[in-house]
């Protein structure tokens, strides 16, 4: 299951670019996956529920999947509460 992988450096990058903006709550997060990259959009969406529990910034947040083709993964945007 390689939507672990890709959850948790979605989190990072949440984690990193919220503090940097004064962000302490994600309610929203929108990504782009490209069919390629043979990833689940259900698999994905669990493992970042999974690995937000605990993280004050994420919990809740609900996580959004656009596809395109190719082999991308996007952070497109987020929405916070400051």
């Amino acid at each position: 299951m390689h939507e672990l992988s890709y959850a948790l450096a979605l989190l990072e990058t949440l984690e990193k670019s919220a503090a940097a903006r004064g962000i302490r709550l994600v309610t929203k997060v929108n990504v782009r996956i490209g069919e390629d990259t043979f990833l689940l959009a259900d698999s994905l969406e669990f493992a970042f529920s999974a690995l937000a529990q605990g993280r004050e910034l994420l919990a809740g947040a609900r996580l959004e999947s656009s596809f395109s083709p190719g082999r991308e993964f996007r952070l497109i945007s987020y929405e916070g509460e400051g």
